[in-house]
């Protein structure tokens, strides 16, 4: 006996072509083909505060998001975020009880003081870092102490000796 793809499980098989179901018209509840209303064009807010908001966000650089440690020890939490090509006066470090802000900015330069007719067709170097990190216990921020060594901004805080948490008694 010899194989015949016409016979598939030893019945005939009709040899057909493949074509793609039509597509039809969506149709409503009451067999009427759908009409999708004209959405109107939407106009931009109008009002100052708006404009202004809007300004302001065309003009900021997106931020990127640095690289950070945090270590733990019994009297201090010790924050270590990397700042790489930012000096320190172009960082700003801000606490609160349980948060630590980061914000870094530079002038951008989009030649990197190149000269001439060359262009920079890549640029890995963020003009603007910001980093908001919830801290794992209650820190003193009035306490906190920073340094910027080799690209790396160091910062210190003391644990809070005061405790945040007490039981409360029913009456």
């Amino acid at each position: 006996m010899s194989y015949d793809p016409r016979l598939v499980n030893d019945a005939p098989r009709a040899a057909a072509t493949w074509s793609a179901p039509e597509q039809a018209a969506p149709v409503g509840a009451a067999g009427m083909p759908r009409q999708h209303p004209q959405m109107p064009q939407q106009q931009p807010v109008q009002d100052g505060a708006s404009q202004r908001q809007a300004a302001t966000i065309d003009q900021q650089p997106p931020a990127a998001t640095p690289n950070v440690d945090v270590i733990e020890s019994e009297a201090e939490v010790v924050v270590m975020i990397e700042v790489p090509g930012f000096s320190k006066d172009e960082i700003t470090v801000q606490a609160d009880a349980s948060n630590l802000y980061v914000t870094a900015e530079r002038s951008s330069d989009p030649q990197m003081g190149i000269e001439g007719d060359d262009n920079v067709l890549l640029r890995e170097c963020p003009d603007r870092l910001e980093r908001a990190i919830t801290l794992p216990n209650y820190i003193d921020p009035g306490e906190a102490t920073a340094e910027h060594v080799d690209g790396v901004c160091h910062v210190t805080v003391p644990k809070d000796e005061a405790e945040r948490q007490h039981e409360i008694a029913f009456q």
